[in-house]
């Protein structure tokens, strides 16, 4: 299955209050990058895409990203 495709399906309920906390797979180049990123505000990875989601707003008609490109072509790492 290529990288960036969903193929399970999360059972977090967020109503439990826990974290989530996803497993996730980044291509070198797209580390390094959100490393230096990260490193450069100060924050940990984790803060970082915390913060940056929660900065993205939400289309509410099609609950995607506003602004997100009608063909995302997704890279397969490798």
């Amino acid at each position: 299955m290529r990288r960036g495709t969903k193929y399970t399906v999360p059972k977090y309920d967020p109503a439990s209050g826990d974290s989530y906390r996803p497993g996730t797979s980044f291509d070198p180049q797209t580390a390094a990058k959100l490393i230096r990123m990260s490193a450069a505000v100060n924050m940990s990875i984790s803060g970082f895409l915390n913060a940056l989601v929660e900065a993205v707003e939400e289309d509410p008609a099609t609950n995607t990203p506003a602004g997100w490109p009608q063909a995302t072509q997704l890279r397969e790492a490798g």
